[in-house]
Order: C-alpha cells, then structure tokens, then sequence
C-alpha cells in the first residue's frame, strides 16, 4: 500500500481489522500499548484525510459513538476490507 508507512499505523490498521465490529480508539489503545494520541494520528493517517487536509490512504473510518459522543469508534473502509483481505490471502 505504501513502502513509507510506519509500524505503528500497520499495527493500529491490523488490530482493526481483526476486530468483527467497530472497535473503540482507547481499545486500540490498551490493545497495541501505545498512547491514545498516537491511536488517533495514526488512524487519521490510514482516513480519507489527515488531520492536515492531505490526502490520506483511504482503509479507516473513525465516528462518534452514537452510545456515548466523547467516544470514537473505528472500522474498516471497503478499500480496507479489501486490503486486509489481500493481506490475508497473502498469509
């Protein structure tokens, strides 16, 4: 997808798509063992749009939990249902 990605947003794009449903950023979190900020500036990486109004790669969306609003969820796009399906395969 892209040589110049960093193992933290592989491991926060693999920890997703395990999940069978959206999962909770701070569940990501507490998962991979990294800060909840770093959860969430890898997530808008691997969005349609960075934090900074880039084009980004398009395999997450990340929500407001209709459950509790201070709460993000995040699941797989199609392109990253397929990209994991690809990795998948690959394995």
């Amino acid at each position: 997808m892209d040589a110049e990605m960093q193992t933290q947003a592989v491991a926060v794009f693999l920890c997703v798509a395990k999940s069978p449903m959206p999962i909770r950023m701070s569940a990501v979190a507490e998962e991979i063992g990294l800060a909840q900020s770093s959860i969430s500036r890898n997530v808008a990486l691997l969005s349609e749009w960075t934090r900074h109004q880039v084009k980004g790669q398009g395999l997450l969306e990340a929500y407001e939990d209709p459950m509790e609003r201070r709460r993000k969820l995040v699941r797989l796009t199609k392109k990253g249902e397929k990209f994991a399906k690809s990795i998948s395969e690959l394995l």
